[in-house]
Order: structure tokens, then sequence, then C-alpha cells
């Protein structure tokens, strides 16, 4: 999953879009499940959340022909 030590509280909304791209391209082809490495911790940026949510939704619905 994204990280919740380093990309997610650190990174720009940008990495988390990047890291969750090679989760799929690098994932198992069958039973791939996105998400988070653990639990979000308080003081994530809020833009760095959306991006998250809006990458898990777009992989949910387009799968991976979106690469």
């Amino acid at each position: 999953g994204v990280s919740v030590t380093t990309t997610l509280p650190h990174g720009t909304p940008d990495d988390i879009r990047r890291e969750l791209r090679y989760l799929v391209e690098h994932g198992p082809k069958v039973g791939l499940c996105l998400g988070c490495s653990s639990s979000v911790a308080p003081g994530v940026p809020r833009r760095n959340l959306h991006a998250l949510v809006e990458g898990l939704n777009y992989y949910r619905t387009h799968g991976r022909r979106g690469l």
C-alpha cells in the first residue's frame, strides 16, 4: 500500500499518484488490493488524502486499463 510514514504525510499529491501507479504496475495481476500500508496518522495534508481517495476510486472503476 501507499506508505503512511513517508509518502502520505511528507509527499505531494503527485507522489501519491506515482506510488499508486507503481503498485498497480508491479502488483499481482490477480487479487490486487490497494490501500494504505497501515493506519493514517493525524496531520496528513488533506490534499494528500484527496489524491489517495481519487486514485483508489480511479483504479477501482478503471482497473489496469488506465496504464
